[in-house]
């Protein structure tokens, strides 16, 4: 009996250890579940932000390349304008050139032409001073022979 009772109580130390180490191995896969649990929740927060700045970052990067190529189409516009401007400008200095060579050549034409004028009207001055003398002359000469007749008509009258 004594080994029985032995056997018995050695029986229940051995049961009371093992209920003891599955409460124990209990606690601890509970504690392991609840720690799963927190490391779980962590690694969904975790790759809740990555997503949300992956979705900021790829936004940035989006609107940067929108901001670039409306960049890159106002530099090409500028380009052109610049190219445009640039056209008419040479254009402008080539039409000035032309025309400042135009108006030197009709400035000399006309300094020409003036001169020629000149002397015309110097000559037709000359001419008429000439006219004018012998007319003067023939006056005097038709003074003095009317003289005559009108004496000549007052004698015999």
């Amino acid at each position: 009996m004594d080994k029985r009772l032995a056997n018995v109580s050695v029986d229940d130390a051995v049961q009371q250890l093992w209920r003891e180490h599955i409460r124990t191995l209990n606690s601890s896969v509970k504690q392991l579940g609840r720690e799963i649990s927190s490391l779980k929740n962590e690694i969904s927060e975790r790759d809740s932000i990555v997503q949300n700045t992956s979705f900021q970052t790829k936004n940035v990067e989006h609107l940067a390349q929108a901001g670039v190529a409306d960049l890159r189409g106002r530099i090409v516009r500028c380009d052109t304008s610049i190219a445009q401007i640039a056209h008419d400008l040479r254009s402008a200095a080539s039409t000035y050139q032309l025309d400042n060579e135009r108006l030197k050549q009709a400035l000399e034409s006309n300094s020409s032409k003036n001169t020629d004028l000149e002397k015309m009207v110097n000559d037709l001055n000359k001419r008429i001073d000439q006219l004018t003398s012998e007319q003067e002359g023939r006056m005097e000469v038709y003074k003095g022979t009317n003289s005559l007749q009108m004496e000549a008509i007052d004698s015999r009258t």
